[in-house]
């Protein structure tokens, strides 16, 4: 077969992983690629009919690629049609390719083949064999094992314990939702005192407050963000107006408001990094310090902004 010609498409055609088309031999490849997850519902299924709708007069051959060549635990309907091919063979191939044509390769190309080669060897193929290493680990002691996962630790419920204390024995902050392990509401307690700020309607703040601070740690890199929320479009404007106009101080994304959710502050306070390689202790002193640098820097002088434009508003 002559792949010389062969059109190879990245997560374009119907969001496949790999498809390669081969118009002079009238062959499609569909390359499904799963490293340590399994495929979702019917997405095999999917791929196979929508692959079979558009190239009707095409072979096709559809491979399910993975590190240790598994065959696909679901879409039965048309799993059958999926070849397993484990990154071994892959791995093989490479070698094959650098040892008998080097010649014909560019340095480029090379160096680009050795790196994948390389990666694979130690990142998936390694990774790989201590699966299997945990299978039987965990066959010979699933009761202990188990018990051990359903008790461990949280480092993340933890962190945020932490952060929900220090919101509270603040003298400065109110939190206007229950702790979570994800995200958690508050809000500056001198600014309720302003009719303005209590013109909002966002009810899962758990507050009628126009704006609010969040602790949003859905993405594994922990944020302090400052949010404009639903309410007077007239207050709105202004507090983003004054953003806007100090942005020394603080960050918005949009030029002109948007009719949702602004966010107008962001500050990082436990990165992704540190969340991957450090420890509670690390986490928490990662937090302790972005914090004080947030209450004893930035957070007053967004106060006296805010405070300067609601009282306009308390005035008329």
């Amino acid at each position: 077969m002559e792949w010389s010609n062969a059109q190879i498409y990245r997560e374009t055609k119907h969001s496949i992983d790999i498809f390669i088309e081969l118009e002079e031999a009238k062959c499609v490849v569909i390359i499904e690629n799963k490293i340590w997850a399994n495929e979702t519902g019917d997405q095999l299924d999917k791929y196979y009919q929508w692959t079979k709708a558009h190239y009707p007069k095409y072979r096709i051959l559809p491979i399910f690629l993975s590190p240790d060549g598994r065959s696909p635990v679901r879409s039965p309907e048309h799993s059958h049609h999926y070849l397993p091919v484990s990154y071994e063979v892959v791995s093989d191939i490479l070698q094959d390719i650098l040892k008998n044509y080097q010649t014909r390769l560019s340095d480029d190309i090379l160096i680009a083949l050795n790196h994948y080669q390389q990666h694979l060897t130690r990142h998936v193929l390694d990774e790989s064999e201590l699966k299997k290493k945990a299978k039987i680990l965990y066959q010979k002691y699933s009761k202990a094992i188990d018990f051990i996962a359903e008790n461990r630790p949280d480092v993340a419920e933890d962190v945020m314990h932490h952060i929900f204390e220090t919101i509270n024995e603040s003298d400065k902050f109110e939190a206007t939702t229950g702790m979570s392990r994800k995200l958690i509401h508050f809000v500056p307690k001198t600014l309720s005192s302003y009719s303005a700020y209590l013109t909002g309607m966002n009810s899962s703040w758990g507050t009628n407050a126009i704006f609010n601070f969040e602790i949003d740690n859905r993405n594994r890199n922990m944020l302090l963000i400052g949010v404009i929320g639903h309410g007077d479009n007239d207050v709105r404007q202004a507090l983003f107006d004054s953003a806007r106009n100090n942005l020394d101080i603080f960050s918005s994304p949009n030029e002109t408001i948007n009719p949702y959710y602004n966010r107008i502050y962001s500050r990082v306070l436990i990165s992704r990094s540190t969340w991957e390689e450090g420890d509670l202790k690390t986490f928490i002193e990662s937090f302790d310090k972005a914090w004080n640098v947030f209450i004893q820097n930035d957070f007053p002088q967004m106060l006296s902004h805010f405070e300067e434009v609601l009282s306009q508003f308390d005035e008329t």
